[in-house]
């Protein structure tokens, strides 16, 4: 077997790259600067990588930063956050009202206070103070709890821009919900007395920068319920676990940017 030593391979004109018209065996390692040809059959690799975001491994599996497009045909795909946090007001004490525990300092455009907040979507980029503000701009969806002892009438708890002071609006309707406008879509309740309920469905348009905080607002008239029931009490221990009372809760769900 012959052998042939050079530094350089050129065409016959000295510029162009030769052609093996019966193929090539290489061992070692192939480096060119770009590969632009089509190949036929069968490209066998251990591994191969395109840039430094995307890696294919030998056993099958895709490595990417980002992937963009519609991934309609994608299976498989197993998401590991929910896109969702909840705030919540939970105490220790009597089954009571809100006001019970908190003290209402008027009847329109109250601050509500919470005490505990649960991000597993890790969608808030800081909670505390009875505010917060989100790591993404876009299209939310709000449901709230609430529970009242007279006032007859009230809007449900709503989210409120600090930064700016004013109502936080709604997005556009339709498909394309990307921007804001200055409508906010707050249900009310109409009640003889105590009482509590929930409220689904609230469409909002939040952005990053700006603080907000949930909001109420009545006709007034808010008291506290009774404590003559030892299972109520907020401190009563249930098989080792003591289970709290909770008057508000708020749950916050990034449907998309």
């Amino acid at each position: 077997m012959s052998e042939i030593r050079v530094d350089t391979i050129k065409a016959e004109d000295g510029i162009s790259a030769p052609s093996f018209p019966s193929g090539v065996s290489v061992t070692g390692v192939i480096t060119a600067t770009s590969l632009q040809q089509s190949v036929s059959g069968e490209f066998t690799a251990g591994s191969l990588k395109v840039g430094n975001n995307i890696q294919v491994g030998n056993a099958g599996i895709v490595t990417a930063t980002t992937f963009h497009g519609s991934g309609a045909n994608l299976t498989g795909i197993i998401q590991s956050f929910t896109n969702t946090a909840i705030f919540q007001y939970s105490h220790n004490s009597q089954f009571r009202s809100y006001s019970g525990e908190v003290s209402l300092s008027g009847n329109n455009n109250v601050q509500l206070q919470f005490n505990m907040v649960f991000d597993a979507g890790d969608i808030l980029a800081a909670s505390g103070s009875n505010y917060f503000s989100v790591n993404a701009t876009g299209f939310y969806v709000a449901q709230t709890h609430w529970t009242s002892h007279q006032p007859a009438h009230f809007r449900w708890p709503y989210l409120y821009n600090r930064t700016d002071s004013k109502a936080v609006g709604a997005p556009v309707t339709g498909n394309n919900m990307n921007s804001i406008t200055t409508t906010q879509h707050g249900m009310v309740c109409y009640q003889t007395g105590q009482g509590g309920g929930s409220t689904f469905g609230e469409p909002y348009y939040l952005e990053t920068g700006k603080d907000y905080d949930w909001r109420y607002s009545s006709d007034g008239g808010e008291n506290q319920f009774g404590t003559s029931t030892s299972h109520l009490s907020g401190s009563y221990s249930n098989g080792g676990v003591t289970q709290q009372n909770v008057v508000f809760r708020a749950q916050l769900t990034l449907m998309g940017v």
